[in-house]
């Protein structure tokens, strides 16, 4: 039976860990004297497991976990709050009114033709769904 380097590669974890079995390791063990560069990169993954976790940090103390908890509390509920805005100010943008006279229908777009309150209403929405979007990516990149 022929091994690739493949089927080594994918032992490999196993051998390191030493959760392989005698015959496994046996096996990776031969193919490791013909390849130096698995060899090599087998004893990287061993000083590296010897070594654990390099970027291992004390737990946060309390305060300071609190003041982040609060922060992204903070954060969730201006996200909430610019799209509840956003869906509101939309809507009333796109207030129609719709009517049958004589037999034809008859379509009435409410605020839009009251320049004073329209123009507002779609700043305000546009500015909403832009501060969601930013809020949104932010909460992502956070991985929240």
């Amino acid at each position: 039976m022929r091994i690739t380097r493949d089927v080594v590669t994918d032992l490999l974890p196993l051998y390191v860990t030493g959760e392989a079995s005698a015959d496994t390791r046996a096996l990776v063990e031969e193919f490791l004297l013909q390849d130096p560069g698995l060899q090599a990169e087998a004893n990287h993954a061993r000083r590296e497991l010897e070594a654990g976790p390099a970027t291992a940090s004390a737990p946060l103390p309390p305060d300071i976990e609190l003041r982040s908890l609060r922060r992204t509390r903070g954060v969730l509920r201006w996200q909430r709050l610019t799209y509840g805005w956003g869906l509101a100010l939309s809507l009333l943008c796109l207030t129609t009114a719709f009517s049958i006279h004589d037999g034809q229908l008859h379509v009435q777009m409410l605020v839009f033709e009251y320049p004073g309150v329209f123009i507002p209403c779609a700043v305000l929405a546009a500015s909403c769904w832009v501060n969601y979007l930013l809020l949104r990516r932010r909460v992502r990149a956070a991985n929240l």
